[in-house]
């Protein structure tokens, strides 16, 4: 789908229009790859795969005064503001046999719960413990190699 639908936002007195209604959409869903093999000890055998993630994933966007969408030398460049939050959780495990067959201990499960208040004000994203670039966390997944 479109991320942003804008239209034409009508005057509430009088003819013409008084700027645009911007409808956002976001959605972000990491995934995960199941490794056949550890990297650390490739002879091992993997016994149990467990995937549990619970995250937030904020719409924020930045402005600045010169109207380019890169960054600028000039003021106000990347004055961050944050619109909506939703939360997602994420579960999913299965244990492996010594054939390598898979059997699924914990359905996958996705939830994603919308933020309360969808339709908002921007606020400012100083101070709100937000990240403003893209998360490194997924990076920082680990395979367990105990026994």
């Amino acid at each position: 789908p479109l991320p942003i639908r804008k239209t034409a936002k009508p005057s509430a007195v009088g003819a013409g229009n008084v700027g645009q209604r911007w409808r956002i959409q976001m959605w972000d869903s990491p995934g995960d790859s199941c490794p056949r093999r550890h990297e650390g000890f490739p002879a091992a055998r993997l016994i149990d795969y467990r995937f549990n993630i619970d995250f937030l994933s904020s719409l924020v966007f930045w402005t600045n005064v010169s109207g380019v969408q890169r960054p600028t030398v000039h003021a106000a460049c990347r004055l961050y503001s944050h619109v909506i939050t939703n939360t997602w959780t994420i579960r999913i495990a299965m244990t492996f046999n010594a054939a390598g067959a898979s059997a699924i201990t914990t359905p996958l499960a996705i939830a994603m719960v919308q933020d309360v208040l969808p339709v908002k004000k921007a606020q400012p994203v100083d101070g709100s413990n937000l990240e403003v670039r893209g998360p490194v966390s997924l990076n920082l997944l680990i395979v367990d190699a105990t026994t």
